[in-house]
């Protein structure tokens, strides 16, 4: 099977380079409440990685969701080897970029993840307001910019 990204990008794809990069606690309330255990980055934000992203949502990539969902697919073994079974849940666009880019990035991801790992996977979340779009924002910006936009 072909690959999207290039050997060269695959191997620049690095983990996140510090433990607050790569796990991060709830911040009850911030996105979903107490509900999530434990969250665990699989690459940094940067160079191939960031493109990447940034081609998937904003130049209607979709066919980088698959790609993306593998290369995380080693971080999602690790973590449910420390929080146990999981179900995942993709976090939803708003309406509005739903229509607009034809698809949420995030599910496409997350459907390979639940494929290869062999995970449920279940749209539960709702965005109940849109927001600032968060590729500019810092951390407390961005949580803040989620606080109270999904239920």
């Amino acid at each position: 099977m072909g690959t999207l990204l290039c050997r060269r990008c695959l191997e620049q794809l690095r983990p996140p380079s510090s433990p607050a990069d790569r796990f991060v606690a709830p911040d009850s309330g911030t996105v979903i409440g107490d509900r999530l255990l434990l969250a665990m980055a699989a690459h940094r934000h940067e160079g191939p990685m960031r493109r990447a992203l940034a081609t998937m949502k904003y130049a209607g990539a979709s066919r980088l969701g698959r790609e993306l969902g593998r290369t995380a697919v080693p971080t999602l073994v690790r973590l449910a080897a420390v929080t146990g079974p999981a179900t995942l849940v993709p976090v939803p666009v708003h309406p509005e970029r739903l229509r607009a880019r034809g698809y949420n990035q995030a599910t496409l991801v997350a459907r390979e993840l639940s494929r290869l790992a062999r995970l449920p996977l279940r749209d539960v979340l709702v965005r109940v307001r849109p927001t600032t779009k968060q590729h500019r924002l810092n951390r407390s910006a961005r949580l803040a910019n989620l606080r109270g936009a999904f239920a």
